[in-house]
């Protein structure tokens, strides 16, 4: 299933057909993984309708009208391949049933139309870039959170990308009870967001997560660093599922800054 997924996520552009193929002769780890589609995948809820799109898949929460998780894999060459510019369209998702969050809705509401997965890690598909600004991709964030310390972050995990070649990704915000709503709408404005990230091409492949609080977050990453396992109490959603029951317990345990 991992061939067949990355073949129809690099390979869809038809310049890449020869090189890919090349490429895909070569996948190999040794980490023991029950590979679904896509390894980011966190788990789904019967409840829960997953999107899957070209540059990420996502589950849609209507009560907050916020993303619950996006959840992507991230390539080196996705990183190095910028053909196309960012869009700024922005554009409600009728895919859930019932429509998203709409552009014009935060209007005046002193938020960003903060994206999970970045515009500039779509830059290697027109439909990917595209994508990237349907609502269901985006939350309210201040401006100098999403311009400070979230791109920071964004920047780190194409970094690492770039490093270990593939890097498998979920975030989101931390969806509570009782947050702020932007002005007559029912778009929480979340406190907090996470991001946790996957790397199996090492010798030990290893896992990290970030929960980040948009108030006052400063610059460094570090201090909100912490592991798989506590990012999954925090959130109540169960990440890398398709991880083996082993491979997870020893991965998403640890939570060392300084192995990334």
């Amino acid at each position: 299933m991992k061939l067949i997924y990355r073949f129809s996520r690099v390979c869809g552009h038809r310049s890449l057909f020869a090189l890919c193929l090349f490429g895909l002769s070569a996948v190999a780890n040794a980490l023991p993984v029950s590979f679904s589609e896509d390894l980011a995948l966190p788990k789904i809820l019967d409840s829960e309708k997953v999107v899957m799109r070209p540059g990420y898949s996502v589950v849609y929460n209507q009560e907050h009208k916020n993303p619950r998780w996006v959840a992507y894999v991230l390539t080196k060459d996705e990183v190095n391949a910028r053909w196309v510019s960012r869009t700024n369209e922005f554009h409600t998702d009728f895919a859930f049933g019932e429509p998203t969050a709409t552009p014009e809705d935060y209007k005046g509401s002193g938020y960003q139309r903060g994206h999970l997965t970045p515009a500039r890690d779509n830059e290697w598909s027109l439909t990917a870039m595209t994508d990237s600004f349907f609502m269901s991709n985006i939350s309210p964030m201040k401006m100098s959170y999403n311009l400070g310390i979230w791109v920071q972050l964004e920047r780190k995990v194409r970094s690492l990308a770039k490093t270990y070649g593939e890097l498998f990704v979920a975030t989101g915000p931390v969806l509570e009870s009782n947050l702020l709503k932007i002005h007559e709408t029912a778009i929480s404005i979340p406190n907090f967001y996470f991001k946790v990230m996957l790397e199996i091409k090492s010798k030990a492949p290893k896992a990290i997560g970030f929960v980040i609080p948009q108030k006052s977050p400063g610059s460094d990453l570090s201090k909100y660093a912490m592991s798989v396992d506590r990012v999954e109490e925090i959130t109540g959603i169960d990440f890398f599922e398709s991880l083996t029951d082993e491979a997870e317990s020893e991965i998403e345990s640890k939570s060392d800054f300084a192995d990334w």
